[in-house]
């Protein structure tokens, strides 16, 4: 969990196991391939096809995952290449909706994830 009702996980180990553990409702998913798990709603995301739209992706991930934590439930967002990915896809959320500015939410990240990569091209795009 890296703030409350917000959680991370690589694509390999996310399982419905995880999923009823946490109480989660939502699964945001950064994959070519959607990969239904039972209970859950899906965001489904393929970057490699749309990140020349990254602006519209911030967007529908800070408010997704806003939409699901107003209801009092839990989110995670989960991607096939890194969980560096997930992690830095986490800060649209955290800019639109807890008005954390850009290095303020790169420094929570990595207080709650130490050893996280975050992914420098699309934080590149987030300061634009």
């Amino acid at each position: 969990e890296v703030f409350q009702n917000l959680l991370l996980a690589s694509f390999l180990t996310l399982s419905e196991n995880t999923i009823s553990k946490h109480s989660i409702k939502t699964v945001i998913e950064l994959s070519k391939n959607l990969h239904v798990l039972r209970h859950t709603e899906a965001l489904h995301i393929n970057l490699s096809k749309d990140d020349f739209n990254l602006e519209n992706i911030f967007a529908q991930i800070a408010d997704k995952v806003s939409k699901v934590i107003n209801q009092d439930h839990a989110a995670i967002i989960s991607c096939e290449k890194s969980t560096g990915i997930a992690a830095t896809m986490c800060i649209p959320y955290l800019l639109k909706y807890q008005g954390i500015g850009l290095k303020v939410a790169i420094k929570n990240m990595k207080e709650k994830r130490p050893n996280l990569v975050m992914d420098p091209e699309i934080i590149v795009k987030l300061e634009a």
